[in-house]
């Protein structure tokens, strides 16, 4: 009886182990294995920076169980890569690019990223222009877009006038013209022109005077002349040995400012030319102007002055005409100047105006220094040819003693004396200049 039992315990054991035993074989048989993973493109594949690319993993046998796809990159720098298999480019570079899922990996593949098509190029300098002797040009490339790709190569059309380097460094080497021809991919060539002629060195230089007066608030530009004319360092410099009395700007313009005297000096601005150094001694006076006014009138008048066979009268622009009668000694005066520079050293009086006339005038200059009548005066004559157009004229007439230095001066000033022919002149801007230390 004992051993009907423990037989019986044995077949129920055995039962159950077959039953488990078969479950085990049916779980295991409903398991694919993964065996590869395709890649597609499966080729190489080639990206400008910012644009992307669609791979797709395909797992084989497709019915493979457990399959997690995951995708990779050798460079992360260069590229990028969603979990859906989306490639960005990054950087100009190369990477490549892989699905895996556990232990089974697919073909990698190459990624090759450059940067934005180049649309066109531009060369700077251009054209070139060189002496013999001077340093090399580089040449320059500006790209469209700026952020382009593309390399550049360069050759010179005559190596006997320049050479230039692969990275565009352009060596005189000879006279003479020639072209630089940069080029990039199938994109125009662009030709830069090139000249090399000869260094001209500066050997002199000339300043015009030496020395010149200034008034106050006066200016006047220094005129350089350089030797010879085309010198190639004919730059220069200038300097003032007293800005207080006299500047000089940039352009060799120098402006008086208190009386007194300064000098100047120009400069080769080019260092080691070996041009000595010019010098210009400036004094700055003091100058006094008068306006002169015509008296205004018939002939017979006495007022502003006098006028005698002759009539005066006084324009809208300023400027006074005169018409002669063709009687003997016409003449139109001046009213009384009664101005002089007090305490000053009379240096040089002047007689400015502008005029137009129909034949030649002469102008009578009679000074009464003491007020005291024509016993005391001083007479200078001058005359001026006819004109048809507004013309300058300056007359000295620092000859005249006592100018300006007595006490108490008057002065009744210039006498117009036409000749006994009837005449026409127009005069304005009448003034007396006193220049003074």
């Amino acid at each position: 009886m004992y051993y009907n039992s423990f037989l019986s315990k044995v077949k129920v054991a055995s039962a159950v182990l077959a039953l488990f035993l078969a479950g085990c074989d049916k779980d295991e048989d409903a398991k694919v294995a993964l065996k590869s993973i395709n890649i597609s493109p499966e080729t190489e594949v080639s990206l400008v920076v910012e644009k992307t690319q669609q791979f797709t993993a395909t797992p084989e046998p497709k019915d493979a169980t457990d399959v997690k796809i995951k995708w990779n990159v050798s460079d992360r720098q260069v590229i990028s890569v969603g979990d859906d298999g989306l490639v960005t480019a990054l950087a100009v570079g190369e990477a490549t690019v892989w699905a895996s899922s556990g232990d089974v990996q697919s073909k990698k593949v190459t990624v090759k990223v450059d940067s934005k098509p180049l649309v066109s190029f531009l060369v700077t300098p251009n054209p070139i222009n060189m002496k013999m002797g001077d340093e090399p040009v580089q040449l320059s490339v500006a790209k469209t877009p700026a952020d382009a790709g593309g390399s550049f190569t360069y050759a010179s059309g005559d190596e006997s006038v320049v050479t230039v380097s692969t990275a565009g460094v352009v060596t005189v080497a000879g006279l003479g013209n020639t072209n630089i021809t940069v080029t990039s991919g199938s994109l125009a060539p662009v030709e830069v022109p090139v000249t090399v002629t000869v260094q001209y060195p500066l050997t002199s230089f000339d300043v015009g005077a030496r020395s010149f007066s200034l008034e106050q608030d006066e200016s006047r530009v220094i005129i350089v002349t350089p030797t010879p004319g085309n010198a190639e360092n004919a730059r220069f410099s200038f300097a003032s040995s007293n800005e207080d009395v006299a500047t000089v700007d940039e352009d060799g313009k120098v402006s008086g400012l208190e009386i007194g005297s300064a000098t100047i000096t120009v400069s080769v601005a080019t260092p080691g030319s070996g041009v000595a150094d010019q010098t210009i001694e400036v004094t700055v006076t003091r100058k006094l102007h008068f306006p002169l006014t015509l008296g205004v009138g018939t002939a017979g008048s006495t007022a502003e002055g006098g006028i005698h066979n002759a009539t005066s009268t006084l324009n809208e622009d300023g400027s006074y005409t005169i018409v002669t009668s063709g009687e003997s000694d016409p003449y139109v005066t001046t009213g009384n100047l009664g101005a002089r520079p007090l305490g000053a050293n009379v240096t040089k009086v002047e007689l400015q105006f502008e005029y137009k006339a129909d034949a030649a005038i002469n102008f009578y200059q009679v000074l009464f220094p003491d007020g005291a009548g024509s016993g005391n005066s001083f007479t200078t004559d001058f005359s001026f040819a006819a004109a048809t157009e507004w013309t300058s004229k300056t007359v000295d007439i620092t000859n005249i003693a006592n100018y300006g230095r007595g006490t108490g001066n008057q002065y009744n000033c210039v006498r117009l004396d036409g000749p006994d022919a009837s005449s026409t002149v127009s005069i304005r801007n009448l003034q007396v200049v006193i220049e003074a230390d």
